[in-house]
């Protein structure tokens, strides 16, 4: 049997049994790949206190999903056919690439960047965290093929290049962290910055348009936030939880229409802001404005 038959046998194996309840579990459990969640996870950390963490993070996300681009549009491999597998779409998946781009399979980007976190994320978890990420892994992936969005091979791809991208994000934040001297740490700076640069044009070029202008908006942001010298206050509990509320509810309403809305101008804008919204307009408010100041 041919490499593409078998291809095609384990994709009909993944889908041999389906429901409608599977479709929804799996709809939802598919999310947890696509870069925009884990962009919302960083996020999370950068309202945390975090901001060095959720800019690695951020790292990851950007590196992964500009790598899964390039690789996409190399090898031009189709994605299942409709005619031939049954494919779920869902909102996400439909409005996150662009109903008018280029939509290969391989590698699979959502299996390549829940892979990625997975294996960046486990540095700072417990065993049995890392158990989770493992079946968050898992299930993203069977997730791919169940919805006859990729085949197997897609899969296995994107498990391998998650892996490269999650040790690769690692190694570059240890290397930047344990940098001595200040014209070294400035050679490193500079190179770390282009890699950044030419990730968000792959993004652009290759991926996800819309979503390089959310990144962009995030790392923009980062830099005037870190240039008018602000620094976010580490909180905990009930504020901690109140903060992270009113930034998701914000994110939220900036990125739910975008991801529901066909017009590509309002998209653009709206996750330009998102990602603005991130790093710099709602760090910036809370800072100035919604923290509660210490009663003397």
């Amino acid at each position: 049997m041919e490499l593409q038959e078998l291809n095609e046998a384990g994709l009909h194996l993944a889908q041999s049994f389906s429901s409608p309840a599977l479709d929804l579990v799996f709809s939802a459990l598919t999310v947890l790949g696509n870069p925009v969640f884990w962009v919302f996870v960083a996020a999370l950390v950068f309202w945390k206190g975090e901001e060095k963490e959720s800019f690695f993070l951020m790292n990851m996300v950007v590196f992964a999903t500009a790598l899964v681009g390039v690789l996409k549009s190399f090898f031009a491999v189709p994605r299942p056919s409709p005619e031939n597998f049954r494919v779920v779409e869902n909102l996400v998946t439909v409005s996150y690439g662009g109903n008018n781009y280029p939509d290969f399979a391989f590698p699979s980007g959502h299996t390549t960047t829940v892979t990625a976190a997975a294996v960046y994320l486990q540095k700072f978890e417990k065993k049995w965290l890392k158990e989770i990420f493992l079946a968050i892994v898992v299930a993203v992936a069977f997730s791919r093929m169940y919805l006859g969005q990729h085949f197997p091979l897609d899969v296995a791809g994107g498990l391998v290049l998650g892996v490269l991208v999650g040790n690769s994000n690692l190694l570059i934040q240890k290397r930047f962290e344990k940098s001595r001297f200040r014209l070294t740490k400035l050679r490193e700076e500079l190179a770390l910055f282009g890699i950044i640069v030419a990730s968000v044009a792959a993004i652009a070029l290759f991926e996800a348009p819309i979503v390089s202008l959310l990144v962009l908006g995030y790392y923009a942001g980062f830099l005037a936030f870190k240039i008018l010298g602000f620094d976010s206050t580490r909180l905990q509990g009930s504020e901690l939880l109140k903060k992270e509320a009113l930034g998701s509810a914000g994110f939220l309403l900036l990125v739910g229409p975008a991801l529901i809305l066909g017009e590509a101008l309002t998209q653009l804008l709206l996750f330009l802001f998102a990602g603005l919204w991130i790093s710099l307009i709602f760090p910036a408010v809370y800072e100035k404005v919604l923290k509660k100041t210490p009663s003397k």
